[in-house]
């Protein structure tokens, strides 16, 4: 597998050496990168598996692979060397060494016991999609943009790897046989729009050997939401959509077991060879365990676990069958006594996307809005809350709303959307609701919704118009004041400036500087950018920076004549921006780097070639930007995935950065914003 290199920053490399509670440092400290204080989240959730003697288990997440003892839960250590997302890792049988594989097909070597990174097996790829690793670690499997399956032999990477060809649809899930003989995989419908035909299937299941198709299920309802092999390999169970639990026979397909007294929808589940038990974690949040047979009568119902706080998305027993864990879509890992159904531990701190930072007034408390750390058919968020001056997470506030539009500047309230559509600004602290956009006034609202930075106006830009809102009396919240007119492009970005008297707002390709209080135009810019995707006001108000894939530019907000432009070394996928406290430095986001292939090289299932896609290597790296000529000061690399949000502390001595990997890196801004500077 062909490894694509990147941007080589040597003096912020981050450290993979491992660190043990043996140590003074707490795990917000292990793995730095240069620059940074502290790393608050652990990272979302991709697999757990157990060591072969059962005394810890190790966490493959977003930001590496965290080990923990099966007895306490306490963190031992943080392998951190992936430069992307660690979707799957094992033991070895011996439990000697660990494996790891990334979302780029990348796969390494470790000693469990040190924490080494002993070799890298494979090389990352820009095109996969889909990876997994054999229950024994000596087979890896992947699959393409292209949807076809390679298997490679771990033991012996020189080898070619076996390719199953499959172009008709995309896979959803894939599931692996302990010896890698056999792959199941789920699919995802496939709709043309070109008149083309494709017959869907909801599940195929392959052997790896002969690359022969052994059987699949037609059609796309009802979609199976989970799947595991028995430990032989001789049986696939499915559930799906409608609550029904079925096991398959591998070699013919044939259906010899199915489970439909639930009749819940079902999570996942996790299957004991010696007893033969089958668990299973529904929509309910109930854990129910199934004594299994092959007969034809209804499974007896052994045991269950009722009342669980929140929604479990992934389950595994230990290896002595006496505990099971199970991991929530907010991130918290617990560890259960199957007998007694009592709880031994309780993990929390993984977290999924971050997408909204505020840091309060005090500077002691952080707030973020966050996707859950394993989704699962829902778009509902959180808010957490963080002591910065200990690391320590406070509190989390768990929203079944679509999404958090803002956070305030004061992190006192949010702008959240509920599931009828409607806008609502929510106390934080009270969770009372302070004013609710209507039914009928919600088609003035966007997703673009700022706040001053005194909180008491806000601004929202639907089509080609903006609406200003008054929150400072509740009463007339729910109608905007005044509305802005001049566009002709739909809206993408709006920021206030520091003093509240000035409104930047940009579509495609132009930029408006308002005044608030006349509604006229003070400039119009024009930046030479494919698609205006970030503007941010210096703190001092003399500065007004706006940027895009391919470059930044930055004016004078009194005159309006350009400043100076920032060129990225790389045209990226996204952009975020905001200004040092004393306004002399610009720091931008680099999202994630476009890959570009040559005509007719990477085709897609449909039949149709690929020309372009988005790595997401290098995507959570930040710069540093003189902000009156332009020039590139400094890159800084910590995160795994895109940085998505950025506040900066009171005293101006802290940045933070939150990031899709799911978590926060708080930077020494004094040591960062030196460097480069002459």
């Amino acid at each position: 597998m062909k490894k694509t290199f990147l941007l080589s920053i040597s003096i912020l490399l981050i450290a993979s050496q491992f660190l043990s509670n043996g140590y003074a440092q707490d795990y917000t400290q292990w793995s730095l990168p240069v620059g940074a204080t502290a790393r608050l989240g652990k990272g979302k959730i991709n697999n757990i598996v157990f060591s072969s003697d059962g005394t810890k288990f190790a966490v493959a997440t977003s930001i590496g692979i965290w080990i923990y003892s099966a007895d306490s839960g306490k963190e031992l250590s943080l392998l951190a060397g992936h430069e992307v997302e660690v979707m799957s890792t094992v033991f070895s049988p011996d439990g000697h060494t660990l494996i790891s594989v990334d979302s780029n097909g990348e796969s390494r070597r470790w000693n469990a016991a040190t924490g080494e990174q002993l070799s890298i097996l494979t090389e990352g790829n820009d095109i996969v999609e889909k990876v997994i690793l054999s229950a024994d670690g000596a087979k890896l499997v992947t699959v393409n943009l292209d949807s076809k399956f390679r298997i490679w032999n771990l033991n012996n990477i020189e080898d070619e790897p076996i390719l199953v060809d499959d172009t008709e649809q995309s896979v959803n899930n894939i599931e692996i046989s302990h010896d890698a003989k056999i792959i199941a995989a789920t699919k995802i419908p496939y709709h043309s729009h070109s008149g083309r035909h494709i017959e869907n299937f909801r599940l195929q299941v392959w052997n790896t050997v002969t690359q022969q198709m052994l059987f699949k299920l037609y059609g796309e309802e009802p979609r199976i939401n989970t799947l595991k092999f028995s430990a032989d390999g001789k049986t696939l169970i499915t559930a799906d959509h409608n609550g029904e639990i079925k096991f398959w026979t591998v070699d013919t397909g044939a259906n010899w077991f199915t489970i439909k007294e639930n009749k819940k929808v079902i999570r996942t589940l996790a299957f004991m060879p010696h007893k033969k038990l089958l668990a299973t974690a529904d929509i309910d949040n109930t854990i129910r365990f199934w004594e299994i047979s092959h007969d034809e009568g209804q499974p007896l119902q052994s045991q269950v676990f009722k009342g669980l706080e929140e929604n479990i998305s992934t389950m595994i027993f230990s290896p002595d069958e006496k505990t099971l864990l199970t991991s929530t879509q907010n991130g918290t890992i617990q560890g259960w006594d199957i007998e007694t159904g009592s709880q031994h531990f309780k993990i929390i701190g993984h977290v999924g996307e971050i997408f909204h930072l505020a840091i309060s007034e005090n500077g002691k408390t952080l707030t973020t809005a966050n996707l859950l750390a394993s989704r699962w058919l829902t778009d509902d968020t959180y808010l957490q809350h963080w002591d910065i001056s200990t690391n320590n997470m406070l509190s989390t506030d768990f929203l079944e709303f679509e999404g958090v539009e803002t956070i305030t500047p004061d992190c006192k309230n949010v702008i959240i959307k509920d599931k009828d559509g409607k806008f609502e600004m929510l106390d934080i602290e009270t969770k009372n609701t302070l004013f609710t956009i209507t039914e009928e006034e919600k088609d003035a609202l966007s997703g673009k919704f700022v706040f001053s930075l005194d909180g008491k106006t806000a601004a929202s830009g639907k089509d080609y118009v903006i609406h200003l809102w008054q929150i400072t009396d509740s009463s007339h919240a729910s109608k905007p004041w005044k509305t802005l007119e001049g566009h002709t492009k739909w809206i993408k970005v709006l920021a206030f400036s520091p003093d509240e008297k000035m409104l930047a707002s940009g579509e495609n390709k132009i930029i408006h500087l308002w005044n608030l209080e006349s509604g006229e135009i003070l400039f119009s810019f024009t930046p030479q950018l494919n698609t205006v995707e970030a503007i941010a006001f210096s703190p001092d108000g003399k500065t007004l920076a706006g940027g895009s894939r391919e470059a930044i530019y930055l004016w004078n907000t009194a005159t309006g004549k350009e400043i100076s432009v920032c060129i990225p070394e790389r045209i990226t996928t996204s952009m975020t921006l905001v200004f040092s406290p004393d306004s002399k430095t610009l720091v931008s986001t680099c999202g994630a780097r476009v890959l570009k292939f040559a005509d007719r090289e990477v085709m897609m299932p449909s039949g149709g070639w690929i020309t372009a896609t988005a790595s997401t290597d290098d995507g959570g790296i930040f710069q540093l930007w003189d902000s009156r000529t332009g020039e590139l000061l400094s890159t800084h690399a910590g995160h795994t995935n895109r940085v998505k949000a950025f506040a900066f502390s009171e005293d101006g001595k802290t940045l933070a950065t939150g990031s899709w990997d799911g978590t926060i890196l708080l930077w020494d801004w004094e040591e960062i914003s030196q460097i480069g500077r002459k």
